[in-house]
């Protein structure tokens, strides 16, 4: 059976999306703790970030106020306090980024506070998953130099690098690997981080991994999926499915299943590029047929992938 990979479901996320429209002393979603801290008035226009109005301190963070952080930290608040999914206020500092203020937050949290920096939301996910994901380069330094556990993994056995690879940031990558971490690592799913390069479309991740170590190149998945078959998924960048024939993997690997990467490429691309591309590769295997006997054209046309059957039958 085919596979689905979509990037979008990686889980790498803060917390739900919710609206702040208002945040006024006497909005009946909030404490009220800090009205004095947080003007009146709109924080925000639109969707923001957050989990909860109810935790005053998450809010001051989302909205890089600087004066509620200091005020509610020196006065007290609970800082592992944890919202309805799970999430620290050291979460959202990690999701944010590495702006001054959010540096003066986490090391504030860190020097000032006991807190429970190993400390996982809903998903297993620490504030180093968050920071690796979002190419926070300065934050996950400090998280690191104070102690955090660089190899947790979440409720998928991902670990910060699968993280990384999501977000593609090379300055990130430097820094877990000079802290330990492997590129090789793999999750639940037997996933790598060139796996999840692959999936997002990182090509230039890829290429640095690459320069790395090229074994990987046909490392297969627990279902016998090469990298090659997550980056033809997203076919709009062909650009990394290039890279990765360039260098040598295996145009025609075969799942347990028998999917071939033109069988991924025939029914779950979102172009006809992918196709394009494979069908010119020396030893692609057109009528290479799956567990269930479908050759490439049959996906193309039980999807009704019309520009993907006229590309199949020339």
């Amino acid at each position: 059976m085919l596979f689905s990979l979509y990037f979008k479901k990686s889980g790498f996320a803060p917390p739900r999306m919710i609206t702040i429209d208002r945040v006024a002393k006497n909005d009946p979603n909030r404490n009220g703790s800090i009205s004095s801290v947080i003007p009146q008035g709109p924080l925000s226009s639109g969707k923001m970030t957050a989990s909860s109005l109810e935790n005053d301190l998450g809010v001051a963070i989302l909205t890089k106020n600087e004066a509620a952080v200091k005020t509610l930290i020196y006065n007290g608040v609970d800082v592992n306090r944890t919202d309805s999914v799970g999430s620290l206020p050291l979460h959202y500092a990690a999701y944010v980024g590495d702006t001054t203020m959010m540096l003066m937050l986490i090391a504030l949290l860190l020097r000032n506070r006991y807190i429970m920096l190993d400390s996982a939301d809903s998903r297993g996910c620490t504030a180093l998953h968050h920071a690796a994901y979002h190419g926070h380069v300065e934050v996950a330094e400090l998280l690191l130099k104070a102690g955090i556990n660089m190899a947790a993994i979440d409720k998928l056995g991902r670990t910060a690098m699968h993280s990384m690879a999501c977000g593609g940031s090379l300055g990130m990558l430097a820094v877990l690997r000079e802290a330990g971490a492997s590129i090789t690592v793999r999750d639940f799913r037997g996933r790598t981080v060139a796996h999840y390069a692959a999936m997002a479309s990182q090509t230039e991740l890829l290429a640095a991994l690459l320069k790395i170590d090229k074994n990987f190149i046909n490392d297969r998945d627990n279902d016998g999926y090469t990298p090659l078959h997550y980056a033809v998924q997203n076919g709009q960048n062909v650009k990394t499915i290039d890279l990765l024939v360039q260098n040598g993997c295996d145009v025609t690997a075969a799942a347990r299943d028998g999917t071939t990467p033109l069988h991924v490429a025939a029914s779950l691309a979102e172009s006809a590029k992918p196709i394009e591309y494979l069908i010119n590769c020396k030893g692609i295997d057109l009528n290479a047929r799956n567990a269930d006997g479908m050759t490439p054209l049959h996906l193309a046309s039980e999807w009704t992938k019309v520009s993907r059957v006229d590309t199949l039958i020339g």
